[in-house]
């Protein structure tokens, strides 16, 4: 099963920052600031419109790969979590509200 989470982007943050603060909710710890993540920062496609970060860490037995894919709309400040289980073959793209709705 996947499960996805709102997190909310603060200004001026980049992408270690949001890497560290999804891999904390995702996990539900209060902060993964010590944790050395790798990030790789993709732009695209092609638009202005949305950034993802895809983050691929090592964790427990029972992940022992998580993917937090976070998807934001610049400028809105909203994004969204989608973490998933070694088990699952490919990353569900979540629309974020305000491209469901035509905003």
């Amino acid at each position: 099963m996947t499960t996805h989470k709102f997190y909310t982007f603060q200004h001026g943050e980049n992408s270690i920052q949001v890497a560290r603060k999804c891999f904390a909710q995702v996990m539900k710890i209060p902060d993964a600031d010590g944790l050395s993540i790798p990030v790789a920062h993709r732009i695209g496609p092609k638009s202005n419109k949305i950034r993802p970060l895809l983050v691929t860490l090592p964790v427990s037995d029972q992940f022992a790969m998580i993917m937090c894919h976070t998807k934001y709309l610049a400028g809105t400040g909203i994004g969204e979590i989608l973490h998933m289980s070694q088990h699952e073959k490919s990353p569900l793209w979540i629309q974020s509200p305000e491209e469901t709705s035509g905003v």
